[in-house]
């Protein structure tokens, strides 16, 4: 993380001038209050916003090193646990990016929101394998590929975007190799009522 980002890159927050990421992001935008505010309240809502978005990736990174972990353990095949130990090592390297990032230069981070808390909470004590992988390979990967995608084209500040521009290349990596093994397992492995039971829980 020290030799492929370049950590020297400067940027204010806080800067009124050039917004971090565009009002047209901001949920805060659609209230009557919003008009109210000076350009610093409005920087200030930019920042939380962000950041509060960002400490949600952190934590979804964290579940998805230790979901990773337990996949190391519970998956049936020798190139399935050799993956999961590249791709703990890709997570504990996000971990510490957005970790850095995040009280280095936004100076702010939030607690994990409940929702989130409770799917990673759900996913750690299932002991299938294919239900880790369904949660944290397709929907908890699958969700964080398009919100670094999304947040990479917006976002005002070319350190950030460097950062989400290395971690987009893993986290795909990381997808596709869910589809890749749960579309075998799921063709050959499930009964109608299993697969239907991985149906209902994905919705």
């Amino acid at each position: 993380t020290n030799t492929d980002i370049d950590w020297s890159i400067e940027f204010d927050p806080l800067d009124t001038a050039n917004p971090i990421v565009p009002d047209t992001f901001c949920p805060g935008t659609a209230l009557p209050q919003w008009h109210k505010f000076t350009d610093k309240e409005k920087a200030k809502h930019r920042q939380a916003m962000l950041s509060w978005m960002l400490s949600q990736i952190l934590h979804g990174e964290q579940g998805a090193m230790y979901g990773a972990a337990q996949v190391i353990q519970s998956v049936p095949w020798t190139d399935g646990k050799l993956f999961g130990a590249t791709q703990v090592v890709d997570e504990a390297r996000h971990i510490e990016v957005f970790h850095r990032y995040l009280d280095q230069k936004l100076g702010r981070r939030y607690e994990i929101n409940e929702n989130l808390y409770v799917l990673t909470e759900f996913l750690m004590e299932d002991p299938r394998w294919d239900v880790k992988f369904l949660g944290m390979q397709i929907m908890i990967e699958g969700f964080g590929l398009g919100a670094f995608t999304l947040i990479k084209n917006i976002v005002n500040e070319p350190l950030l975007k460097s950062i989400l521009g290395w971690i987009i290349a893993d986290e795909a990596r990381h997808v596709n190799y869910g589809v890749l093994a749960l579309s075998r397992f799921y063709q050959t492995e499930l009964s109608e009522r299993e697969l239907r039971e991985r149906e209902e829980l994905a919705y």
